[in-house]
């Protein structure tokens, strides 16, 4: 009861999902809309439903504070307490992709207990998204570091990311796992 009164009060307060962002979110949103071809109530509706999933799987009401788009939307949701969960989207055509990811995000997350990665919350689906949910991580997204990909052979790999991705292969050469809990091909 206590779960369902705070949702409805933070949807009073704030009414629409989209109410409460910032400018440069909406605009993010907007072009996101624009090159998929899906509309704005389209999208808000579908972030309805993800801020309900995730409201109801933590228990508390949480509010849109930040949209990201890379390939995919990602929505930062924030909850009464400070905490905040990350809602990454994807198509459902890619459900097969995501559920690999997640299932990888569980096993370092049970095996690597060291390795620090988002911890994994849960998932829904609406639509023809689905999406899933981690604990936020602060960090920069790899275009304001330079990367740069390309539709060439030559791509440029900023220095902290190869540093990045050097101690995490170190990390995970140091995790215990059971031949049985490997894949073999």
């Amino acid at each position: 009861m206590k779960f369902w009164l705070s949702l409805l009060l933070a949807v009073i307060a704030y009414g629409s999902v989209l109410d409460i962002i910032s400018p440069e979110a909406w605009t993010r949103l907007t072009e996101f809309s624009e090159n998929n071809g899906y509309s704005l109530d389209r999208l808000e509706m579908n972030m309805q439903k993800t801020v309900e999933a995730a409201s109801n799987i933590r228990g508390a009401a949480g509010i849109v504070e930040d949209i990201f788009v890379s390939q995919n939307l990602v929505i930062k949701i924030r909850f009464p307490d400070g905490q905040s969960w990350a809602a990454k989207w994807g198509q459902l055509v890619h459900a097969h992709e995501i559920s690999a990811g997640i299932k990888s995000l569980i096993f370092l997350e049970n095996r690597c207990p060291n390795i620090l990665i988002p911890k994994y919350k849960g998932w829904n689906s609406e639509n023809d998204f689905i999406f899933y949910f981690t604990e936020w991580t602060e960090g920069t997204p790899l275009k304001h570091l330079g990367y740069r990909p390309s539709n060439t052979s030559e791509v440029f790999i900023p220095p902290q990311i190869i540093a990045s991705l050097a101690e995490f292969v170190f990390n995970m050469s140091l995790c215990t796992i059971p031949t049985a809990a490997c894949i073999q091909h």
